[in-house]
């Protein structure tokens, strides 16, 4: 992947890419996986910081879905008031996690995308 950098900050010359936007998601989809995959970015950067971040939100919604999945097999396995309630209280604490993430994630893009068109 290449990046252009602009030299001269005063040019404000449209530059047309030939790429589609396709093509630009994919890219930009092969560079978050490698971003994920590589421990390149540097202890203590920015970049590691939010990458750390998300693996673990990442992995505490893996959790709560997890625990949802055995409560719901337990449930269906053996349908007392118990294990229902339990089942319930699991699948409401997943959909809350997923809410609270979907939101933070939603903000956070919003951020980044602000940021990016100051610059």
């Amino acid at each position: 992947m290449s990046i252009k950098v602009n030299q001269d900050v005063n040019s404000f010359e449209e530059t047309k890419n030939s790429s589609s936007p396709q093509d630009s998601n994919l890219q930009d989809q092969q560079s978050f996986e490698e971003l994920l995959a590589n421990d390149t970015l540097p202890e203590g950067s920015l970049g590691n910081n939010i990458m750390q971040t998300f693996m673990q939100v990442t992995n505490n919604v893996q959790y709560y879905k997890n625990q949802a999945n055995t409560a719901l097999k337990k449930a269906s396995l053996n349908p007392d008031v118990d294990n229902i309630l339990k089942m319930m209280h699991k699948m409401h604490d997943y959909t809350k996690e997923t809410t609270i993430t979907a939101r933070v994630i939603s903000k956070v893009t919003q951020s980044v995308d602000q940021l990016t068109k100051l610059q």
